[in-house]
């Protein structure tokens, strides 16, 4: 069975508007580099979806099966590739990608390493953002001691 979401954008004022079904938000552009920008941008809302997935994933996959668990938490590191291309530095013609993004999942729970690692493997299978992005994403589980 399928479902259907719709979304919507606006671009104004050099700054895109998204509204989603109970609220908006302003996106600055699509990455920046610039240490001084204020704004959010695109891949930081693509990757919060991702590492927000993960969490809520867990949380209920944890949760059902009884599992009791303190902390749950997610790190993220993004590879970018060809950010010169981005740029649009002479000489440097590149597609600029995401080339990887690295997951770490800090869980703190009585149980062993090995099987809370096989537990979240099954529990990930169900998110429909991992399922989608899973060949450019490379999960590490890392229980807090």
């Amino acid at each position: 069975m399928s479902e259907i979401l719709n979304f919507r954008a606006i671009y104004k004022d050099e700054k895109v508007k998204f509204f989603s079904k109970n609220s908006s938000f302003i996106l600055g552009d699509e990455v920046s580099f610039d240490s001084d920008f204020k704004e959010n941008t695109s891949i930081e809302l693509f990757v919060g979806g991702i590492v927000s997935a993960v969490i809520f994933t867990l949380k209920k996959g944890l949760t059902n099966s009884g599992i009791k668990f303190d902390d749950l938490e997610c790190v993220s590191s993004v590879i970018l590739e060809n950010s010169l291309s981005f740029l649009g530095v002479i000489g440097y013609n590149e597609k600029p990608e995401i080339s990887k993004i690295n997951l770490k999942i800090y869980i703190y729970t009585e149980l062993e390493f090995n099987e809370l690692s096989r537990i979240c493997d099954k529990i990930l299978q169900k998110s429909f953002i991992l399922n989608t992005l899973k060949n450019i994403i490379k999960f590490k589980i890392s229980q807090i001691a």
